[in-house]
């Protein structure tokens, strides 16, 4: 009976997982993306002091009350990107952060970026590219990132958002403003 009973309540309590694939160069600022993520899904969760990430870092957000995200923030350096194709296969997205201020490495930004989108591995998943760090002075608008990654025809159009949604971030004020997306959600399609 209790194998019965505690079958039951693991299936009434059990969460749909699904694992995100954050990815990008060095300090393009995936774990401070994640920390705001977590903060603006968790109230009481402040956004932890950042340290370049040395592995992988693990956070679960809240989607719904049936379901979690579960972010695999991996780190970008040279030396640990090939550790990034041990986790494509259990992955259900890939959040990919550019550093849009900074313009020296934008060519290395989009090489791995293709390199991962003409995997077959990650070829069915659904892909969301950020522009992070528009706060930074001469940052490159989302906009302009999308023009200048001319990637979209390697993606499948029914997994993507439309060309020039490439989403802008600039980190929180530490009250929740100014946050991901600027608090709005859409991605910018504006050069100012």
């Amino acid at each position: 009976m209790y194998t019965l009973l505690s079958g039951f309540y693991h299936e009434w309590t059990r969460k749909d997982t699904y694992n995100v694939l954050v990815l990008g160069l060095d300090n393009a600022g995936k774990t401070s993306f994640v920390a705001e993520l977590a903060a603006s899904k968790i109230p009481s969760q402040r956004p932890p002091r950042v340290i370049p990430t040395v592995g992988l870092n693990v956070t679960r957000l809240p989607l719904t009350a049936r379901s979690v995200a579960q972010c695999w923030d991996l780190g970008g350096q040279t030396s640990l990107r090939s550790l990034w194709e041990h986790y494509y296969a259990d992955a259900h997205a890939l959040v990919y952060l550019i550093d849009a201020a900074d313009v020296d490495r934008l060519t290395e930004a989009r090489a791995e970026l293709v390199a991962l989108l003409q995997n077959e591995v990650l070829a069915d998943i659904p892909v969301a590219l950020v522009a992070n760090k528009q706060d930074k002075q001469g940052a490159h608008t989302a906009h302009a990132v999308t023009d200048w990654l001319a990637v979209w025809e390697l993606l499948s159009p029914a997994l993507v958002f439309q060309p020039g949604d490439v989403i802008r971030t600039a980190p929180s004020d530490g009250n929740g403003k100014n946050g991901a997306n600027g608090g709005n959600g859409r991605g910018d399609r504006s050069d100012s």
